[in-house]
């Protein structure tokens, strides 16, 4: 006969229990606190950082996260930024780096009718000298051509006080001046209208047959004073012999 089993003597069933934990859906750029757990620990889950454009945005350009990109460096070599404040992009660049054109400079000294110019001194403006030809200090303005970019003026003429025959052209030109005879001697035969500076030699006259004469005239005409006789160097004719 077989032998007689001995019985189990069961025991107390046993309960597993799972705590879940609730998934949360977070919207994008907010961080979430979540608590789970027996213990009710809790923890923080920061979204990823927004991501830079691969190429740099205009701006003014919509945009929606708040942040900072760097695009390299301009052309000289400063830093290409844009920022987002949450609703535009500022953009700041590209410098620029490259310098104006400086203005254009005369020539030292008077260039000579139908000369070469250069085209960079002379662009949009005329160059001004001030000269001493005979005829007292004379102002000439200088022009480039465009077409045959050559230097053109006029150069004003010694005598050019003589043609003005009466007292009020004759004062109306700064480079003249209206002379009456003085009583020295040798006197000023005649009034008239002559440079307002002396002339040194009779190079300086550029009427043919023309000499430079110290003369006297009167340095009171139309003024309020008691001389009667100055000297000036003008050119004249010669005195008849």
């Amino acid at each position: 006969m077989p032998a007689p089993r001995k019985k189990k003597t069961l025991t107390k069933p046993f309960v597993i229990t799972i705590a879940h934990v609730a998934t949360v859906a977070f919207a994008p750029g907010c961080s979430s606190e979540v608590t789970g757990g027996d213990s009710g620990s809790s923890y923080t889950i920061n979204p990823p950082a927004p991501t830079c454009p691969s190429t740099m945005p205009t701006s003014g350009s919509a945009c929606s996260e708040v942040m900072t990109c760097d695009f390299g460096t301009d052309e000289c070599g400063l830093p290409l930024q844009a920022s987002c404040d949450g609703t535009i992009w500022n953009v700041n660049g590209p410098a620029i780096c490259n310098p104006p054109p400086p203005d254009p400079e005369c020539p030292v000294d008077l260039p000579a009718v139908g000369a070469a110019c250069n085209w960079n001194w002379q662009s949009g403006f005329g160059c001004s000298y001030t000269i001493d030809n005979g005829c007292g200090m004379q102002s000439i303005s200088v022009m480039c051509d465009p077409t045959t970019t050559t230097v053109q003026y006029t150069a004003p003429t010694c005598g050019q006080c003589s043609t003005l025959t009466t007292e009020g052209a004759c004062n109306a030109d700064a480079s003249c001046r209206w002379l009456t005879p003085g009583c020295g001697m040798p006197a000023l035969p005649m009034a008239g209208c002559f440079a307002v500076t002396d002339c040194a030699t009779d190079a300086d006259c550029a009427t043919p047959g023309n000499t430079c004469q110290d003369l006297s005239y009167n340095p009171c005409y139309m003024q309020v004073c008691d001389a009667c006789g100055a000297q000036a160097k003008v050119c004249l004719p010669p005195p008849a012999p």
